[in-house]
């Protein structure tokens, strides 16, 4: 049996700007976590603001595989990465951003390592 579709959203707050930072819905398949929405607070105004779409499977103890869409107006990079955990508090990540419109950057490779406390 399925597990349950857990949601959660979690409002960020700035200075002027309230933000609707994700909505993560959890299934055997992996986790999906959408960012989008923007309230400026002066302005009164809700916007599209930086947007993305991002995909996350743990297929194994130490392995995890990344998918995401992201991008703001017409700027939109594909981003495929493998995460390899070396600990609970440290992965190393190797991705590559992909260009999908032609005012995104065409291809930005990165390797990183990412600490968590």
């Amino acid at each position: 049996m399925y597990s349950s579709i857990s949601r959660n959203i979690i409002p960020c707050i700035s200075k002027c700007i309230r933000n609707i930072c994700h909505v993560r819905f959890f299934n055997p398949c992996g986790s999906w976590t959408w960012f989008a929405v923007e309230y400026d607070r002066g302005e009164k105004k809700t916007a599209l603001g930086e947007y993305a779409i991002e995909y996350l499977k743990k297929i194994s103890s130490r392995w995890r595989i990344y998918l995401g869409a992201e991008g703001s107006d017409d700027e939109i990079e594909i981003i495929p990465e493998a995460q390899l955990h070396l600990n609970r508090n440290m992965f190393c990540k190797f991705n590559s951003g992909f260009g999908a419109t032609s005012k995104a950057t065409g291809w930005a490779p990165e390797i990183g390592v990412v600490f968590s406390f």
